[in-house]
């Protein structure tokens, strides 16, 4: 019979997630009980959906523009980023060094300087062709491909 090491690696891995993660299992858990103002109360005594009902619809609107671009730029990532992995583990390309270090750029620059870049380039795409991509869906999916890939 073999006998279960514990690393104490494991250890603290466990408690670093339980000290991440509690104040949100406590907010969340908070959340769906009736009590009033600031009082927060967990384990729940009163179990309700009171305060997400009384959500305001911006609030909803932000959740429902979130999903959808996250699950666009889900599928489109994960296929694009698909696709470049395999050409450049099993293609034989020439360049294949400068496609890897092209392919790194998002996560070696800052995303605040990703993200004025794009606010830039946006504000030009509207000057030139009349395209607005600021305030559209699109105009996230594709800057949050370029992250995600």
């Amino acid at each position: 019979m073999t006998r279960l090491r514990i690393r104490p690696t494991a250890i603290i891995a466990i408690i670093s997630m339980i000290f991440l993660l509690a104040p949100f299992i406590v907010v969340v858990g908070s959340s769906f009980d009736a009590a009033e103002g600031f009082n927060i109360k967990f384990p729940p005594r009163d179990l309700t959906l009171r305060w997400y009902r009384e959500l305001p619809p911006k609030y909803l609107d932000g959740l429902y523009v979130s999903l959808v671009t996250a699950t666009i730029v889900a599928a489109i990532s994960t296929i694009i980023g698909l696709m470049i992995a395999l050409g450049l583990v099993r293609g034989g390309l020439a360049s294949r060094t400068f496609l890897d270090a092209f392919f790194r750029i998002p996560v070696q620059i800052p995303l605040v300087v990703t993200g004025a870049v794009f606010l830039q380039f946006y504000y030009q795409l509207i000057a030139i062709t009349g395209i607005n991509l600021l305030t559209s869906i699109a105009g996230l999916v594709v800057a949050h491909c370029f992250v995600a890939i």
